[in-house]
């Protein structure tokens, strides 16, 4: 475990991470730190710009792939331990359902950008040193030939909470399609509840194995 956190900051030196419940977020991932140093840098880049994003969407009136960026921003920030962001984006949602006023909606937006700009500044602060994502699971294009164990694949990344587990699902959804209702599985993994995820990865495996 110590080799494992070596070179990191130690979270625990800090008191807090503002918008960020760090005890929360390492719970989720096993004490995994350096889980979740990766988790907080991916969240500042994929997530940072979400507000700008709806915003533009609603301006030429796409209200639909705005709610599905909302969507995936709040599964996000309530996997990460940014409770904050994750009860206004859900507000945000709220009003984008019941409320057809453009105005009231990009007002509802305000106090979500400011907390996830709190969020995103903190992230940036403590995931300044954290390494890249270890690419230790070679993945191969011929993923249908051998899904079995491209699952398996999937399923470990997900028990050790790896950030290559994004990448390895994506190579994997073409061919999962095609055999797998993957709508949950997807939702899952791409709001990082990892948990979730490898629970679902391990319910294939077990039908293919007694199929």
């Amino acid at each position: 475990a110590a080799a494992a956190t070596a070179g990191l900051p130690e979270l625990a030196a800090l008191p807090s991470l503002p918008g960020i419940d760090l005890d929360a977020a390492l719970a989720r991932l096993g004490g995994n730190r350096e889980a979740l140093l990766a988790l907080l840098k991916r969240f500042e880049q994929s997530q940072g710009g979400t507000v700008t994003e709806v915003r533009a969407l609603l301006a030429d009136g796409q209200r639909q792939q705005a709610a599905q960026s909302l969507h995936r921003l709040r599964g996000v920030a309530a996997n990460l331990g940014a409770s904050e962001v994750a009860s206004l984006t859900a507000a945000a949602e709220a009003v984008l359902r019941q409320d057809p006023d453009l105005a009231q909606l990009q007002a509802a937006l305000d106090p979500l950008e400011q907390a996830l700009q709190r969020v995103a500044a903190g992230a940036r602060q403590l995931s300044a040193a954290a390494p890249a994502p270890a690419s230790d699971i070679p993945i191969s294009n011929n993923v249908a030939h051998d899904l079995p164990q491209k699952l398996a694949e999937l399923q470990s990344l997900l028990q050790n909470n790896n950030l290559k587990a994004l990448e390895h699902f994506q190579q994997l959804r073409p061919a999962l399609a095609a055999a797998e209702p993957v709508r949950a599985l997807a939702e899952a993994v791409e709001t990082l509840n990892f948990k979730v995820a490898q629970k679902m990865v391990e319910d294939m495996l077990q039908r293919k194995e007694s199929a």
